[in-house]
């Protein structure tokens, strides 16, 4: 066996889950999967009862994820190798080469990877002390969300469950907030999932109406048998880029939603939401000013539910900000209110890695100030930058506060938010 080294980083989930393409491999049998164990622990097993400390059993977890990854390997042997790879890593409390291995083996397996998260967490939670902690909250934090995307609620419950657990011990109030925000979410989320699974119609309303899930989710709705549903579905199904189109759809959307109730509403009030946004740039007179009326309604409804919920809808997706002093930046909210840099373009053209800059949540109180209606606060760099975000019937503006010192009033840059659709 060869050992190897590489770098240990927290895999973006949006990269592995489009790594994790139909040609993985089945998860072997049961019978395959015992044979396996009981040959790859007569080369390991000795070694394995031997590791007591943090270095041998990082060194083990290093040397059996090098022999999983080799493709020549027997897939029964390889799925035992990831397995045991886990669960040294786990207990050596080394979380990003737990997270490494998870990357690795639901890359190579069909296999769901909310479960193998899960399961890390798990592990990780019971050995790492309150003081040692926050890698596994960032842990927690980050894969919730697309766990929750995937729908994988069950999961997404349990890893919060325990990351909520882990931070209440750690006394870290900021996120045990977020946390109880997203278990409530996910756990609402899982009993209606019951419900709906296998009826597309029910199904498509949950991921459309519910999560905003319309990739998902609008396909499902295509062949309702509500006439007034299926007509805008079809309209909205067309995409359309013409102003005056998108504008009428957001009217469809929002008429349609006075007939409705409970989350029916909110979820086409969002959909609304999108077209208006989408298309008011592209109008003026009374059509302008009809939607930006309306645009005003909407932000007040949805805000309202959203707070209660911790989310973030009217502010889920993919945005260019274009900052007064000439830099652009392209970025991504979650319905929950992570917020990731994509991109960082410079006045002169050049582009900076927008790793360094992390990522953070989107809160609706920060030093003792509470959010109004349509606003929300990203901070960053432990207080050193706040940013703020309000949503207007006219427009989505961000306000920079650089030192944060000067928030709420001194802000120090300002910038335009435009959808990218």
């Amino acid at each position: 066996m060869r050992c190897f080294s590489t770098l240990l980083v927290l895999a973006c989930p949006a990269l592995v889950q489009a790594q994790a393409v139909d040609n993985r491999l089945p998860p072997p049998e049961s019978a395959s999967i015992q044979m396996a164990r009981k040959s790859v622990l007569e080369i390991f097993g000795p070694e394995i009862d031997k590791a007591k400390s943090v270095t041998a059993r990082k060194d083990l977890s290093v040397r059996m994820l090098a022999a999983a990854n080799d493709v020549k390997e027997s897939s029964a042997n390889r799925w035992v190798l990831y397995t045991l790879a886990r669960e040294q890593a786990a207990a050596a409390g080394d979380v990003q080469f737990s997270m490494h291995a998870v990357n690795d083996f639901t890359k190579a397996f069909a296999v769901p990877r909310g479960e193998t998260v899960a399961d890390a967490v798990e592990k990780l939670a019971k050995v790492l002390p309150a003081n040692a902690s926050r890698p596994l909250l960032d842990v927690v934090q980050i894969e919730s969300d697309p766990t929750i995307d995937a729908d994988e609620y069950k999961s997404a419950v349990k890893i919060l469950v325990i990351g909520l657990r882990v931070a209440q011990m750690g006394k870290d109030i900021n996120i045990t907030r977020r946390l109880e925000a997203r278990l409530r979410y996910a756990t609402d989320l899982d009993k209606a999932f019951d419900d709906v699974k296998g009826i597309d119609e029910h199904l498509g309303k949950f991921q459309c109406f519910r999560k905003g899930n319309w990739a998902k989710g609008l396909p499902l709705l295509l062949n309702t048998q509500d006439e007034a549903l299926a007509s805008i579905v079809k309209k909205d199904a067309v995409k359309p880029i013409v102003a005056k189109e998108q504008i009428e759809l957001g009217d469809a959307w929002f008429e349609l939603a006075d007939k409705a109730k409970g989350e029916d509403r909110l979820g086409m009030l969002r959909r609304a939401f999108y077209w208006y946004s989408t298309g008011v740039g592209g109008t003026s007179g009374l059509v302008k000013a009809k939607a930006e009326v309306r645009i005003g309604k909407i932000i007040n409804d949805v805000e309202e539910a959203d707070a209660k919920d911790g989310r973030f809808s009217l502010l889920a997706g993919r945005w260019r900000i274009n900052w007064a002093n000439n830099h652009t930046y392209e970025m991504t909210i979650s319905v929950l209110g992570r917020v990731d840099l994509n991109r960082d373009t410079a006045p002169d053209g050049s582009i900076k890695d927008p790793n360094t800059e992390g990522y953070e949540f989107l809160t609706r109180t920060h030093n003792r100030v509470a959010a109004t209606k349509g606003e929300a606060f990203a901070v960053y760099k432990n207080g050193e930058i706040v940013d703020t975000y309000r949503l207007s019937a006219a427009a989505l503006t961000l306000d920079r506060y650089e030192p944060g010192t000067g928030f709420p009033k001194k802000a120090t840059l300002s910038g335009k938010v435009t959808p990218l659709r």
